[in-house]
């Protein structure tokens, strides 16, 4: 006996046509509870960023080391919280969104580090026998820190959206 498949043709039943193939399509629905992720994923990168945005509030010249302290601790905090996190998923070959939520927090607490660092290199190297600062100067860098403030959270809310 030669066997036919179903749809097969009744027509040669040798013949490579009467081979078919099936496909089953399905769908699978993954629920993760909101909270939950809210609570594990979102805020602490957002607490950990809350001191780095104090640290502009500071004056420039006056607070250089509690800004640099602020965003260096944050910056450590963050590489933490992300170790942990990412050590509780599947590795990936791609960016996921928690990748790039994060990477934009690292490249906002880096810039504020950076400007901490460049003020208190550049204006540490004063003799005490110098003159203060002049006013003009201490407006203009916290400006400066204003709109740097500014351009990095703009920057990461523009890159993750």
């Amino acid at each position: 006996g030669v066997t036919i498949y179903p749809g097969g043709s009744n027509d040669d039943p040798d013949s490579i046509n009467n081979v078919t193939y099936s496909r089953f399509s399905y769908t699978l629905k993954v629920e993760r509870p909101i909270i939950q992720g809210l609570l594990t994923h979102i805020f602490p990168p957002i607490v950990v960023f809350l001191p780095t945005l104090y640290s502009y509030a500071l004056a420039p010249l006056k607070d250089a080391i509690t800004k640099m302290s602020l965003s260096g601790g944050g910056l450590i905090s963050l590489i933490f919280i992300w170790r942990g996190i990412s050590g509780s998923i599947p590795a990936l070959d791609y960016l996921t969104a928690f990748d790039k939520y994060i990477f934009c927090f690292f490249i906002s607490i880096s810039i504020a580090l950076s400007f901490s660092i460049a003020c208190y290199a550049y204006f540490s190297s004063r003799d005490s026998d110098d003159p203060p600062h002049p006013r003009e100067l201490t407006l203009m860098l916290a400006e400066l820190s204003s709109k740097v403030c500014f351009y990095s959270v703009g920057f990461l809310f523009f890159i993750f959206l």
